[in-house]
């Protein structure tokens, strides 16, 4: 994660990635990755739980949280965007 351990060397303070699959790589795997590469804070912004299974979901953030415990945030929303460039509406 080049890009990550850049923004950290710039002095940035915290990196937060978006959730939509359609557009971008898994969120997961992107965020497992920038936890190894560096000490930044790491977030959703936001992660949209109706994109799969919440044991998926579930398993990805403890995941993560053995990588970097105590250093990942997750927001969770409708799926505004994400769900719409997959062609659904947003979840209630």
């Amino acid at each position: 994660m080049y890009y990550a351990k850049a923004i950290q060397d710039a002095g940035a303070h915290r990196l937060w990635l978006y959730d939509s699959p359609a557009l971008y790589g898994d969120i997961w795997i992107a965020l497992a990755r920038v936890a190894e590469a560096t000490s930044l804070p790491l977030g959703t912004a936001v992660a949209v739980p109706s994109l799969r299974h919440p044991l998926v979901t579930a398993s990805a953030i403890a995941s993560i949280e053995e990588l970097a415990p105590g250093r990942l945030n997750v927001a969770l929303g409708t799926g505004y965007t994400a769900r719409r460039a997959m062609g659904h509406k947003p979840i209630t």
